[in-house]
């Protein structure tokens, strides 16, 4: 169970289907996602957005680069309902996972601990 300053809302996402892509690989469809699920009880919190923890290799001041990158580690009750699938949906944002949600089974502190991200630009 977290602290009781876990006191935030995120919404879960699960694409309708999957799709063929052009490779013949099964692709999300997230067109229009369903199964909405709130859930409560989390904390979110920032992740510093420097290339070298979140997966690109150039530098985010090359010039003529206009994309930003918006990160956050997000703590979810031990229940949360949640794949590595899913996107997140943070004030009116959606955030795609960067990895697979961890689940900590301390005893004292259970939760389940994912990162998201999402790139503009």
């Amino acid at each position: 169970m977290l602290p009781p300053f876990a006191t935030q809302t995120v919404i879960r996402q699960r694409p309708t289907a999957d799709l063929p892509s052009s490779h013949g690989n099964n692709i999300p469809d997230w067109s229009a996602p369903t199964d909405d699920l709130a859930i409560t009880g989390c904390s979110i919190q920032p992740v510093p957005t420097d290339q070298s923890n979140l997966g690109r290799g150039a530098s985010m001041d090359e010039p003529g680069r206009g994309a930003t990158l918006a990160a956050y580690t997000v703590f979810m009750p031990p229940d949360a309902d949640i794949a590595s699938g899913d996107h997140l949906v943070i004030d009116g944002d959606t955030f795609a996972f960067f990895g697979v949600p961890e689940k900590w089974k301390t005893g004292v502190l259970d939760h389940v601990k994912v990162v998201v991200r999402q790139w503009k630009g």
